[in-house]
């Protein structure tokens, strides 16, 4: 095959590939929750890279992430907010995030440390875990 032909080739599965998946990101676009719809103190079943249960406060979705077997709790930015860096779809609101987990997810990101972060994280994940199915 000449050169010509290849570059020809080449170009053509491009532009199928991004054809397809540009109709994938509106597909999905449309089934998420849009980040104007997203509630505060809210929890959220989530599409996202690393958790399906997510907290949106502070305009971020807060869930509990793995990585190299230590787990903490880790913010993802919703796909609306940016296109290049945004992670999370939210699918479904599942219910109002309880006055207790929400004060002590705003601790674990407080800049005290007083010996009372790893008691915030454990209310925190005790809570998302819940939903992990």
């Amino acid at each position: 095959m000449e050169k010509n032909e290849l570059e020809k080739k080449g170009k053509e599965a491009k532009e199928k590939f991004l054809k397809a998946h540009n109709r994938q990101k509106e597909k999905l676009a449309e089934d998420q929750i849009k980040f104007d719809d997203c509630k505060l103190g809210h929890t959220y079943r989530i599409d996202a890279r690393n958790f399906s249960t997510a907290i949106f406060y502070n305009d971020m979705f807060y869930g509990i992430r793995t990585k190299f077997h230590t787990v903490f709790i880790d913010a993802e930015i919703h796909w609306d907010k940016d296109e290049d860096y945004g992670t999370v779809r939210p699918q479904t609101e599942i219910e109002k995030t309880p006055d207790n987990v929400m004060e002590a997810l705003k601790y674990y990101f407080d800049k005290n440390v007083d010996g009372k972060k790893q008691e915030a994280y454990e209310i925190v994940r005790e809570y998302l875990e819940r939903f992990i199915t």
